[in-house]
């Protein structure tokens, strides 16, 4: 499975299979969630979420999403855009 696929796959699992058992309770905290095994495992960052699934599923093949929001990190400027981007 290439990376745009296993995002689709994720994506999908997401939105049709925990999206509405883990929202609202659990907005903001991310899942972590094996596309293979088609399991989900919660935590309150990334890293943590991340550990909790290599703990059950060493070689399992991971996407990552933050319950509520289109995305685990957000882009903001620090600065006038001609001076780039800060990762926050």
């Amino acid at each position: 499975m290439n990376l745009k696929q296993l995002a689709e796959t994720g994506k999908k699992l997401y939105e049709e299979e925990f999206k509405e058992k883990f929202a609202p309770a659990h907005t903001g905290e991310i899942l972590a969630i094996d596309v293979q095994t088609k399991t989900a495992y919660l935590g309150k960052t990334p890293l943590e979420a991340m550990q909790t699934a290599r703990e059950a599923q060493p070689a399992g093949a991971f996407y990552i999403v933050r319950i509520g929001s289109p995305g685990v990190y957000t882009l903001r400027s620090g600065r006038p855009a001609e001076s780039g981007l800060l990762l926050q």
